[in-house]
């Protein structure tokens, strides 16, 4: 499901979400809390430890402050893991002789 029809998410920034998002950041200092290789450093944006389409909520304690390279990482990641596989499973070949 594409961005704004009606998924996990589906509308702008909310009132309550910059403010959710404005506690999270002071909380955790503006310091990425997932370090991964790509990391700054300095966050700049919240992610949900468990992701809204998997039942994650809006809660304090499901929201970290990550920066905007390891964000775009493992949401890729998560997007990566959730796209159903494109590939048919291998055909056995017709002559092929059953084994006992």
């Amino acid at each position: 499901m594409a961005w704004g029809q009606g998924g996990a998410w589906s509308g702008g920034s909310t009132a309550q979400w910059r403010r959710l998002r404005t506690i999270v950041l002071n909380r955790d200092e503006h310091r990425c809390q997932l370090g991964l290789a790509c990391c700054t450093g300095e966050a700049t944006e919240v992610d949900h430890i468990i992701n809204r389409a998997a039942g994650g909520s809006d809660d304090l304690e499901n929201l970290r402050a990550v920066c905007q390279s390891c964000h775009r990482v493992l949401t890729q990641r998560q997007a990566n893991a959730a796209r159903p596989q494109r590939k048919r499973p291998p055909e056995e070949h017709p002559g092929r002789r059953k084994r006992p």
